[in-house]
């Protein structure tokens, strides 16, 4: 590929030449900021000509990868900032990847140049040859794009971020649109359709891996520390409302077994009046 990133139109999505796009909603990664991230992969890239970037999305697999790369000369991907106040939820695995196929099962040693590969481990991974972090971010609409799906169901369909699916193909829908979708139905897939794009990088051949490890994926005491913290607070709380819940069934109970006393009591008294007679 002779262009180069640094050579296209800061704003990418005016691109005429451009209309396949994967979109990577971002946030912290096993324990690292963003711009950790970007740090470390500019470094692999500088060094070793290439690097892996991790996702986990059920959007997204190797063959779909290879179909959408191949119909474009350059793909990028695309790196908006969640909508959310906390900028994404970090990860609570880092496992360190030590291998990767092509999608076919045969694995191959990582190169062992590279800046750690981490996740929760097998998961996805994008070969990339250049990154870009921009100054100012650039402004993008979801209703604008369609998602791009080799499931026949899945294509054409408005972009929808959720859990386990903050990863996918996206093709303008002035190129794409198989469905003949409205701009209402897609402006009402999403309450939060801008988003602000701090960063893209320009995919590699093979474009997309597997990457794995031949250990178990190790937490992150330090988050898991404070998940446990969370849950035990939740658990003081939940206990207290289940204390208050069994003194209230207690106090129902202790009240039943009053009344019932209080009947039997009657009933004995009617029978022995009835006894005297």
């Amino acid at each position: 590929m002779e262009n180069n990133i640094s050579n296209t139109n800061n704003n990418i999505l005016n691109n005429s030449k451009l209309t396949n796009f994967i979109i990577n909603v971002i946030g912290p990664h096993a324990g690292c900021t963003t711009e950790d991230n970007f740090k470390t992969k500019t470094e692999d890239i500088v060094n070793q000509g290439y690097t892996y970037w991790v996702c986990k999305s059920r959007a997204i697999n190797v063959p779909l990868v290879l179909n959408f790369c191949n119909e474009q000369k350059e793909t990028y991907i695309l790196w908006p900032l969640t909508s959310s106040n906390n900028h994404g939820i970090d990860t609570v695995v880092n496992t360190k990847a030590t291998k990767y196929h092509e999608g076919d099962g045969i694995w191959k040693p990582i190169n062992n140049s590279l800046n750690n590969t981490t996740g929760v481990l097998p998961a996805t991974a994008f070969v990339l040859d250049q990154i870009k972090v921009m100054e100012n971010p650039i402004d993008m609409n979801l209703s604008d794009f369609v998602e791009f799906s080799t499931e026949k169901e899945k294509n054409g369909v408005p972009v929808k971020i959720q859990q386990g699916k903050s990863t996918m193909c996206i093709k303008k829908v002035s190129n794409f649109n198989p469905k003949n979708t409205t701009k209402e139905e897609r402006e009402n897939a999403m309450k939060s359709l801008k988003r602000s794009v701090i960063a893209y990088g320009r995919l590699k051949e093979p474009y997309c891996v597997i990457v794995g490890s031949d250990t178990k994926n190790t937490k992150n005491t330090k988050r898991v520390k404070n998940a446990k913290q969370k849950e035990s607070k939740k658990g003081n709380v939940k206990g207290s409302v289940n204390e208050n819940m069994k003194e209230e069934k207690k106090s129902k109970n202790t009240k039943c077994i009053d009344d019932n006393e209080i009947d039997s009591n009657n009933l004995i008294k009617n029978e022995r009046k009835r006894n005297t007679k």
